[in-house]
């Protein structure tokens, strides 16, 4: 018997934004493979963007027949928010992931921090998960 965490693993984007959305999910991916061994925790990875609600249908599904216990969305951009009707039908509890605008100045290359607010928001209004509220952080994996 598996007494480890089991961590699911997948990416949101909004297909507009600017910023390198998908390129920073993978490197996310990379850090969190590290802290995995380091930590001892088994993740389980999705490694598609989800860009609909098609695709965070399909993610549900394949972390919930992996047993997940806890998925972490990292929002790499501002995603659409009916992403968020599916994963909250999932199994696991939920956690949400921004990350930092990769320049200082000019236009919003990502939005993440508001992908993050927006997911919690839907989350906590889905009564088929009262009183179960999703966690959230905000910055690189290494901090």
């Amino acid at each position: 018997m598996n007494t480890r965490l089991k961590v699911g693993l997948a990416g949101a984007v909004h297909v507009n934004m600017p910023g390198d959305d998908r390129g920073v999910i993978k490197g996310f991916v990379a850090e969190m493979r590290g802290l995995a061994g380091e930590y001892g925790f088994d993740l389980v990875v999705w490694d598609k963007p989800i860009q609909s609600e098609e695709d965070a249908e399909k993610v549900r599904r394949f972390l919930d027949d992996e047993e997940v216990d806890f998925t972490m969305l990292v929002n790499a951009s501002l995603p659409f928010g009916r992403v968020m009707l599916p994963l909250a039908k999932a199994k696991s509890r939920l956690g949400f992931w921004s990350l930092p605008e990769p320049t200082k100045t000019g236009g919003l290359q990502l939005n993440s921090f508001c992908g993050v607010n927006l997911m919690g928001s839907l989350l906590s209004h889905d009564t088929s998960r009262a009183g179960i509220l999703g966690n959230w952080l905000y910055g690189s994996p290494d901090c």
